[in-house]
This record gives structure tokens, C-alpha cells and sequence, in this order.
């Protein structure tokens, strides 16, 4: 199983390490990339779920496109694939 390191400088705790899985599911639409969310304590991207035909780097993408609509981008120092 595959993840994204990714490392942030937060305003409010300093800097941030940490992982996103990537989960590949056979049984979904072979084109799905959809963020998988944690609902507590808030909401949070726990995981990227992806179909059969999608490939780590379209979770990248997908993880980017999140962090660019929460507003978060602008704090992220570096994000990595790691198998």
C-alpha cells in the first residue's frame, strides 16, 4: 500500500508531518478518485480511495486540489510518494 508524506509548516502548531494512505479498491468505478474523510475529532482527509485504471500520482493530484480548496496549499513544504 502507497502513501503521501506530506510536511507543513501550521500557523498554529509549528511544523506538521504526516501521512495519507492510498487505498486501491477493485470493487468501485475503475476511474474513482475520491478523498476519504475522517469525521472526528473534525474533518480531516484520511485517505484517497482510487479505482483500478487511476495510478498514485492522480491521488497527488487529487490530495492538491483538496488542500487548494481548504485554503492549506500555501502551508505545504512538501509532499512525497512513498510505497
Amino acid at each position: 500500500m502507497a502513501s503521501i508524506r506530506v510536511e507543513m509548516s501550521c500557523p498554529k502548531h509549528g511544523f506538521e508531518r504526516f501521512n495519507i494512505k492510498i487505498i486501491e479498491r477493485r470493487n468501485v468505478v475503475p476511474d474513482l478518485v475520491e478523498p476519504k474523510y475522517r469525521t472526528r475529532p473534525y474533518r480531516e482527509v484520511a485517505g484517497i480511495v482510487i479505482g483500478k485504471n487511476k495510478t498514485v500520482y492522480n491521488a497527488m493530484d487529487k490530495l492538491v486540489e483538496c488542500y487548494k480548496d481548504a485554503g492549506i496549499m500555501n502551508y505545504v513544504l512538501s509532499m512525497r510518494i512513498q510505497t
